[in-house]
């Protein structure tokens, strides 16, 4: 807490001051604090979700290659009407 912040505190409420400033300032630094956490969650999220989709894709893609290439083998063996 800034020294300023007890002065002014004290200016406004004629009194001596209480634990109102502290906790305030707390307040506005477990918003923040918060704030990115939540943030640095969904980018988190976001690439994970990302590289799932990625690697779907790509297992995709290796499927359907590997039952072609069986099928052209299959096909080429005389195994396949």
């Amino acid at each position: 807490m800034s020294p300023g912040s007890t002065n002014i505190y004290k200016q406004q409420c004629g009194t001596e001051t209480t634990q109102m400033p502290i906790i305030y300032e707390q307040s506005i630094y477990l918003k923040q604090t918060l704030f990115n956490l939540i943030s640095q969650i969904l980018s988190d999220v976001r690439c994970l979700v990302f590289a799932l989709i990625s690697r779907a894709v790509f297992l995709h893609n290796v499927c359907k290659e590997s039952v072609l290439i069986s099928f052209v083998h299959y096909k080429a063996s005389g195994l396949v009407p």
